[in-house]
């Protein structure tokens, strides 16, 4: 099952957004949300990169050099020169799982009895909505404190609590940010465990084709009882989960099952544009594996081909089948002779990260790739310009909205282009 929680580190990646911890964390979880920003950068000014994670990040400038000693302290970032032509260097591992490094920097510093208690409940939450007095109860927690916890968590928009007939249910926004009420009811209705199964196994299997599901009852060859072919059914209606579709002239429309992207508008797990690039694709190759005329044996395989030669071998079904990776920008396909069309990568960062995000998901891992990351703020960071005019330039990263094409629009330009292509213009 992939989540942003591990041990530490999930206290970490909240409080860089929290400032309802105390100053000792904020400096590590500030030192994240920095790390992941200067990932594969080039060297910046330090007075520069100063004055963005005042503006971008909130880190006063006061806190800023603690926040820079701990990166330089477990080799995340060097700093050279002095006064004007002090400079930072990024040397944040790529593909080392630095929110443990960061995690187990704080635990050296010890964690105290709440935050050890955030823990728990933020990855008790991960997987479906719990009772809030069987939680208080499992961590033999009395009710100040508990509700001490849950203040904070709510500040920091990562617990919300829902009633449901009269039952106090907690539900985390990271993982449940639309219809918790929904969540929680049916959590209420079928009981955690059956709930917890459902989703585990659809977070292990994103993609995982809802006409499968409903003919045999099972996910990836694990059987569910009918109460939770029942919670499937219920969630499916309910829109509690992510359904992309691919409609082929050979095996009809099908639709392809993903929970939730993480993360909210105040805490940013996975750029939602990321998240539905890299549903694209998984859907792309699911529809090889369960429907195509020679099936896909290993779908990661073919993600990382993709990744690795920027293109996949050419086939009869490749236009329909990779349709909604071409509508989206991932690839564009191109004619090899007759009916054979292969998929040639659009090799932009934004789509190898929605790769590199899809090849984590279909691993059933833990998101690292894309876990805070913000490509505005990147931009921003590395402006050539000043930090006021890249600021206003930008503008406030973490309002900004981007309105995309109609889905319609995107078809018809992807069915025009390929109209081009077969006829040699």
């Amino acid at each position: 099952m992939y989540t942003i929680c591990c041990g530490s580190a999930s206290l970490l990646f909240i409080v860089s957004y929290n400032k309802s911890f105390q100053a000792r964390n904020s400096v590590s979880g500030n030192g994240t949300r920095l790390a992941v920003h200067i990932r594969g950068g080039d060297a910046i000014s330090y007075h520069k990169l100063k004055e963005h994670s005042a503006l971008l990040f909130d880190i006063s400038k006061l806190a800023f050099d603690s926040v820079l000693r701990v990166l330089q302290d477990i080799g995340f970032a060097r700093v050279i020169g002095s006064g004007t032509s002090k400079t930072v260097v990024p040397t944040v591992p790529y593909f080392d799982n630095m929110y443990e490094t960061l995690g187990s920097a704080a635990e050296d510093e010890g964690l105290n009895e709440l935050e050890q208690m955030s823990i728990h409940i933020v990855n008790s939450l991960a997987v479906c909505p719990r009772s809030k007095g069987e939680l208080a109860s499992s961590l033999g927690t009395d009710s100040p404190t508990m509700e001490r916890i849950l203040r904070i968590g709510k500040a920091g928009s990562y617990i919300n609590e829902v009633n449901v007939e009269d039952e106090s249910l907690l539900v985390s926004p990271l993982y449940f940010a639309e219809k918790p009420e929904e969540f929680a009811r049916v959590v209420k209705k079928h009981g955690e465990a059956s709930v917890s199964k459902v989703f585990k196994l659809l977070r292990q299997n994103p993609g995982w084709p809802l006409s499968k599901l409903m003919q045999t009852q099972e996910i990836a060859g694990t059987g569910l009882s009918q109460d939770e072919f029942q919670i499937a059914m219920v969630i499916v209606k309910k829109g509690l989960v992510q359904p992309p579709e691919i409609t082929t002239s050979y095996s009809g429309t099908n639709e392809f099952l993903f929970t939730p992207p993480l993360g909210t508008n105040r805490i940013l797990v996975v750029e939602k544009e990321i998240y539905e690039k890299a549903m694209a694709c998984i859907s792309c190759v699911r529809q090889g594996e369960h429907f195509g005329h020679w099936n896909i044996k290993w779908p990661s395989a073919i993600i990382r081909a993709l990744l690795n030669y920027g293109e996949l071998k050419p086939t009869t079904l490749a236009k329909e089948q990779y349709r909604p990776m071409c509508i989206r920008g991932i690839v564009r396909l191109q004619k090899v002779r007759g009916d054979w069309w292969k998929p040639v990568l659009v090799d932009i960062p934004e789509n190898r990260r929605a790769l590199l995000l899809a090849l984590e998901m279909l691993g059933g891992g833990e998101v690292l790739t894309e876990r805070g990351y913000d490509s505005d703020s990147v931009k921003a960071i590395y402006s050539d310009s000043d930090y006021t005019e890249a600021i206003r330039g930008y503008g406030n990263v973490v309002q900004r909205k981007k309105i995309p094409k109609p889905r319609q629009e995107y078809e018809a330009e992807i069915d025009n282009l390929l109209f081009d292509v077969q006829k040699g213009t």
